[in-house]
This record gives C-alpha cells, sequence and structure tokens, in this order.
C-alpha cells in the first residue's frame, strides 16, 4: 500500500483547515510577489501540499521557509512554532524519498527547536509531542514498531495534557502502528476515535475522508469485509468528486481490499488508476506494494505470464528497498505469491481428471452448495460474534457511541454496560451480573454464548484484561493502581492473570 506512516495525521495538528492539490499552481505562482508573512502562509501551503506528490519540492519550499522564518523573526513564539514545522515537514519528505538518516538528521533539529519552543511553557508542551511523531515515523520506516507504539504514546500523553490539545495525531499515528505491529482491533479503535475528534473539530472534508481510508483499511484487517469494501469505494468516489490528491493512495488501498474479495477485475481496474500517482511519488516502497498487489492480482485473473512479471519486478525492488540477498527476497516472495507451486497443481489436476467422470462434478456441486448454505449462516454468526467482541473495546472507555456502525444486541449491549460500570468491584460476578441485568444465572448464559462465544465468567474476565490493557496504553497509572480500577485486590495475582492472558507481563504493556 501507498506510504502511510504516522506522521501524516501528525500534520493535521497544525493545519486542520487542510488546502486542495488543485490550488499548488497558483501558489507557486504567488511566491513571485509575495512577501513576508503572506510568502510565509503560501510556503506553509506547499508543504503541505507536496509532501506526498512531490517530495522533492517539498524539501525546496521547506528550506526557503526556514530562511524565511529566522529573517522575520527573532524570539517570539512564532518562530519556533514555524521552524518545528517546516523541519518536520523536511523529515517526512525525506522519509518519502527513503533517506532515512538525512529524516533523523531533521528530527534531532526539531528537539533543539523544541527546546526553546518549551522552555517557557509550564506543563506538557505541544511541540514535544511534534517531535515525538516525527520519532514514530521514523522507527516506523524502520520497522521497530515497537519503538513507534512507544513514542505515540507520549505523544499522546502529551496532547492530554495540553489545554485544548488535538489528539487526532497521536490517536490515528496509534492506529496505524498497531496495525503494523498486527494488532487490527487496537488498530480499528484508535482509528475511529481519531475520526470522532476530527468531527468534534469540524475538520475539512479531506481529512474526514483520509480517516476513512484509514478505517476501510482496518475493517478489512479485522475481517468485516462488507464494510471494508463499501468504505474504500465511498473514499475512492469522494477522492474523485472533489480532485483529492489522496486518489492515488485510496485506489491502491481499494485493490489492496478488492484483492483480498477476490474482485480482481475491479482490483485491477483500480490498480491502473492508482499506476500514475505511485510512480510519480518516486518512493521505492510505493511501487513496490503496486507490483505485488498488481502480482497478485493477475494471478487472480489467470493472467499467469502477467503475474510472473509483477512479481519479478517486486522482487528487485523489494531487494532495493530492504538490500536483502537475492535468494532471500525470492524465497519470501514465492511464499507469499505461490504463483508457480498452484498452477502447476491446478494444472495436473485438470489433465489427469478430464471430463470424463461427470457425474463427480454433479455430486460435487451439490456438496458445495450444501456445505455453502452451512459456510454462510456459521459465518454470518461468527461474523456478529466477531463484531460483539470488538464492541467490547469501544466500552471500555465509556464512549460505546464510538462504534455507532456496528449493530449489537440490545441485551447484550447492556450486559457490557453493566460489566463496564462494575469493573472496580472486586465482588463483581456472574450472579452479581444476571442480577443486574434481571436474569437467571442460567437463562445470562444461553443469551450470551451464541452472541459471544463466551461464557459470561469468560467475558467479564477478558473485560478486565483489556480494560486494564487500555489503561496501560493510554494513562500513567501504577500497575497497582491500574489493578484496583478492574477489580484486582491482590496485584501479584492480577499480574500473573494478566500474563496468562495476553502472553506478557503488564510492565511490558505499559
Amino acid at each position: 500500500m501507498m506510504k502511510r506512516f504516522p506522521i501524516l495525521f501528525l500534520l493535521l495538528t497544525l493545519s486542520i483547515a487542510g488546502f486542495g492539490q488543485a490550488d499548488v499552481d497558483a501558489l507557486v505562482s504567488s511566491l513571485d510577489t509575495a512577501n513576508g508573512e503572506v510568502r510565509l502562509v503560501s510556503l506553509r501551503k506547499l508543504v503541505d501540499a507536496t509532501t506526498y506528490s512531490d517530495p522533492n519540492s517539498c524539501l525546496k519550499y521547506a528550506d526557503q521557509g526556514i530562511e524565511l522564518v529566522n529573517e522575520l523573526y527573532d524570539k517570539k513564539e512564532g518562530k519556533w512554532l514555524y521552524l518545528n514545522l517546516f523541519l518536520g515537514y523536511k523529515s517526512h519528505a525525506y522519509g518519502n524519498l527513503d533517506k532515512e538518516s538525512k529524516s533523523l538528521e531533521a528530527i534531532d533539529q526539531m528537539f533543539i527547536v523544541a527546546d526553546s519552543m518549551c522552555k517557557e511553557v509550564v506543563g506538557p508542551c505541544e511541540g514535544r509531542a511534534r517531535v515525538h511523531g516525527y520519532l514514530s515515523t521514523y522507527y516506523h520506516k524502520m520497522k521497530n514498531f515497537k519503538k513507534a507504539i512507544k513514542h505515540d504514546r507520549v505523544a499522546l500523553k502529551i496532547m492530554n495534557g495540553v489545554e485544548g490539545g488535538n489528539t487526532v495525531a497521536p490517536l490515528m499515528n496509534m492506529g496505524i502502528t498497531f496495525e503494523s505491529l498486527g494488532k487490527p482491533d487496537s488498530a480499528l479503535y484508535y482509528k475511529k476515535l481519531a475520526k470522532k475528534k476530527l468531527k468534534s473539530l469540524s475538520a475539512k472534508q479531506k481529512y474526514m475522508t483520509k480517516a476513512d481510508d484509514e478505517i476501510a483499511l482496518s475493517y478489512y484487517k479485522v475481517g468485516h469485509l462488507d464494510s471494508a469494501l463499501l468504505l474504500s469505494r465511498a473514499v475512492i468516489d469522494t477522492c474523485r468528486k472533489y480532485d483529492y490528491a489522496l486518489l492515488g493512495e485510496a485506489l491502491l488501498n481499494g485493490a489492496i481490499i478488492n484483492n483480498g474479495a477476490k474482485n480482481y477485475e475491479y482490483a485491477w481496474s483500480l490498480l491502473q488508476g492508482s499506476k500514475s500517482a505511485v510512480f510519480e511519488s518516486n518512493t521505492l516502497e510505493n511501487i513496490k506494494d503496486w507490483y505485488h498487489e498488481s502480482a497478485i492480482c493477475t494471478k487472480g485473473l489467470g493472467m499467469i505470464d502477467s503475474a510472473f512479471y509483477f512479481s519479478e519486478q517486486h522482487l528487485i525492488y523489494h531487494d532495493s528497498l530492504y538490500k536483502l540477498g537475492r535468494n532471500e527476497s525470492i524465497a519470501q516472495s514465492e511464499q507469499s505469491l505461490e504463483v508457480k507451486s498452484k498452477e502447476a497443481e491446478i494444472d495436473g489436476l485438470t489433465n489427469r481428471l478430464g471430463f470424463q467422470k461427470s457425474w463427480i462434478y454433479l455430486l460435487g456441486f451439490l456438496l458445495l452448495a450444501v456445505s455453502g448454505a452451512f459456510f454462510f449462516f456459521f459465518q454470518k454468526a461468527k461474523k456478529q460474534r466477531a463484531q460483539n467482541s470488538l464492541e467490547i473495546r469501544y466500552f471500555l472507555s465509556g464512549k460505546s457511541e464510538v462504534n455507532s456502525e456496528i449493530e449489537i444486541d440490545p441485551f447484550l449491549e447492556n450486559v457490557l454496560k453493566t460489566i463496564n460500570e462494575n469493573l472496580s468491584d472486586t465482588t463483581f460476578n456472574v450472579e452479581a451480573l444476571a442480577s443486574k441485568v434481571h436474569t437467571s444465572r442460567s437463562n445470562l448464559f444461553k443469551k450470551i454464548k451464541p452472541l459471544t462465544g463466551k461464557s459470561p465468567v469468560v467475558l467479564i474476565k477478558e473485560m478486565r484484561m483489556e480494560k486494564a490493557r487500555l489503561l496501560l496504553e493510554t494513562e500513567n497509572f501504577s500497575i497497582g493502581e491500574i489493578a484496583e480500577k478492574v477489580g484486582f485486590e491482590d496485584k501479584s495475582y492480577f499480574a500473573r492473570v494478566f500474563k496468562q492472558y495476553f502472553g506478557h507481563s503488564p510492565s511490558k504493556a505499559a
């Protein structure tokens, strides 16, 4: 997929009004006559508009902006704010050009500026939150996602402490990083919180559209394929309607989702639409991913020669990007695409069977129809349970309306609300839950098990553990304090249960 590093949404903390790509040429022309702060505003908009579409131009405008800031300001607060801003764009542009060392140099300069910016600030300072956001981006690109999430959490903690602080950036950053860590449920949770924050800020539609694009990918990762397809198509339609620069990324992400849904013909049309944006970005990772999705798509369409070609191109860019040995890269590609072995298997099977035993096909068709019907109802029930499990994450924050798109059984909604309200009560158990929702213990089990796949005992335990994890990720409580908040009197016992549930101690989750 196109570069989706967390810093994208950090920019929203600085320019929630946004700026359209169509106005770039007019801005460039205006630089010939603009002076002073008017020119500075134009440069600020240009770096925003060219960060992805033309990183080299972004670097040029950022350098011009830094030079102009030093001319216009002495020690005003605005000087540090603008310097921090332009250095951040430089870091991001270098990242888009795969120049990681240059990106890190810009971040080091941001730290110096942030120290000056925050010197007179009492308490949390937004300037430092911004630097941690860019560090998250750097570690994200270096595939060190654990360090990236640490910086995301620091940025979120700082912004939560800033009066009127905009938490869109750290929330969305955490969502993107959790997705890279293979935790799609957490990713979807934080992305939806970020979108809700955007709504409260009355953000421009292009930022809402970008948030929807991210959420569509998370829907795909958690298995909500129908929601992912619908939202992805809506994002693409919006980008086309308003001529957003995001269109190329939205098309490629749509191709990823449609490949997953085996809608190969539509995925192929999306890949063709995204091609110019991908290759004009001149970014190895974007091009590598485009070839990878093209190989999957053409294999699905039966275009085996094309699949081989795209697979080979994917290897070339994979080698260039990760500097791997040829054999290692080929092994990785063959494992993911399986073009050669699958086609040989299909051809061999066809040659052996021929068309002589048509009754076998008829029997197989009947069995397939029966199995399909059973599978449909099984998957429907499974999907509902998965959605209900996901809903647990939203109740834990006390903001269940964040997940308003997911339909939930009213009885289960009442159960989750009741559990969430009583998590700190050490005596709260199944009998207490049944009493509070006005039913018997046996009837509670009969209703909960089909909806969630869990018994009430397991559901209460899961709610306690998930709440503990959420507090560890977003708050600054001690482990003992968190244990009390989720109904454990003994800190050591809480730690043992937590480790059994998540596979690691609470201290590693903090």
